[in-house]
């Protein structure tokens, strides 16, 4: 619930750096001697896993009830954000270079999606 509150613009840009994050090499692991001192090991951890992004939003559906709606015209109102679509929010993070895996909708107004890096 923190992307609704922002432009696309800022959406991407967010989005952008959590990927930056989830791709970069992990850091090395540090170990202490008994002396006390740190020392970082040479060989540099392998990722053993696609990193994911689970990303819970409320997102206007057609079924969607006044809550919805109203909360839109508050969020566009308050901070110039919007709730958006499905559709919507996987164009944004597309333009992140994220693929979507799947989407959840829930019973009530939040759905959440699963994405990987496009390029992982």
């Amino acid at each position: 619930h923190v992307l609704h509150d922002r432009t696309d613009q800022e959406v991407v840009t967010i989005l952008k750096n959590v990927r930056a994050a989830m791709v970069s090499p992990p850091l090395p692991p540090i170990s202490r001697s008994q002396e006390g001192d740190a020392h970082i090991h040479p060989s540099s951890p392998v990722r053993a896993h696609t990193p994911r992004l689970l990303l819970c939003e409320m997102l206007l559906r057609e079924d969607s009830g006044r809550f919805a709606y109203t909360t839109s015209i508050q969020v566009l109102a308050l901070n110039n954000g919007i709730i958006r679509t499905e559709k919507e929010m996987h164009a944004l993070l597309a333009q992140a270079g994220f693929r979507v895996v799947t989407t959840h909708t829930m019973r009530a107004v939040d759905t959440i999606i699963e994405a990987v890096p496009a390029s992982v």
